[in-house]
């Protein structure tokens, strides 16, 4: 199958700092920690000079899952939301590694678990919700739209970007688009960082969602949400964490 080595046009810099110069060298770098671990893949983080991390996720197996994220990191850039900084994809055989910058903050189910006043958690969910809106009205879904895939600041402070990562699934469907935005938007409900979710979360997540069309719509959405947020909540994660996390 060959190998290959693409740069972002701004990551030669990094490049040169890590030293990676072939497929071989991206791939085989024993530097950094392993952060995840499941069959077939495994992501790594390294510290850089000056603060910044860069992470890559190391595949064994099906490229096509790598080029697939490769290409979604540089679209959703291009259309102006925030994901990480992709810097190089290497390719050796049906091996791949995709190296990226961090993004800044912390995950949003860490940081709303540790809120203590519910009113502090507001502000973050009408901007997550926003940015779902905006993210479907482009024609994409996400398909991991959980709590620990989006990154921000500190609960405390004014509510910054939300950031997205784990973006590899991200598509635009040609059919049965509902059925895959009423997917995202109960991954939302099930992944609310608690043992079950207030019950006041689904008219809260629907009022910022749907917002002038809450009244003409929310009951039909709603019981959708309801149904698949039970299902994914009582499915038995294969690796531990749901899928979370990088």
């Amino acid at each position: 199958m060959g190998t290959e080595l693409i740069l972002a046009p701004d990551a030669r810099e990094y490049a040169e700092l890590l030293g990676y110069r072939s497929p071989a060298e991206v791939l085989l770098d024993s530097r950094g920690r392993t952060i995840r671990c499941t069959p077939g893949r495994r992501t790594t983080v390294q510290a850089l000079p000056g603060g910044r991390r860069v992470f890559r996720k190391l595949r064994s197996s099906r490229p096509a899952r790598a080029m697939e994220e490769w290409a979604n990191l540089g679209e959703l850039r291009d259309a102006g939301f925030l994901v990480p900084q992709p810097l190089m994809f290497a390719r050796r055989g049906g091996a791949t590694a995709l190296a990226f910058l961090d993004v800044p903050g912390r995950p949003l189910d860490v940081l709303i678990a540790e809120c203590e006043r519910p009113e502090s958690k507001l502000p973050f969910l009408t901007q997550v919700m926003a940015l779902s809106r905006r993210l479907h009205e482009q024609g994409y879904c996400y398909r991991d739209l959980y709590w620990a895939h989006l990154f921000a600041m500190d609960l405390d402070r004014e509510a910054g970007p939300i950031a997205m990562v784990d973006v590899e699934r991200v598509f635009k469907p040609r059919w049965r688009r509902r059925r895959w935005l009423v997917k995202d938007l109960a991954s939302l409900l099930a992944s609310w960082p608690a043992a079950r979710p207030p019950r006041s979360l689904m008219l809260r997540l629907l009022r910022a969602y749907l917002g002038d069309d809450f009244a003409a719509e929310w009951k039909g959405l709603g019981r959708s949400i309801l149904r698949r947020a039970e299902g994914i909540r009582a499915r038995r994660p294969r690796f531990g964490d749901m899928g979370f996390g990088s």
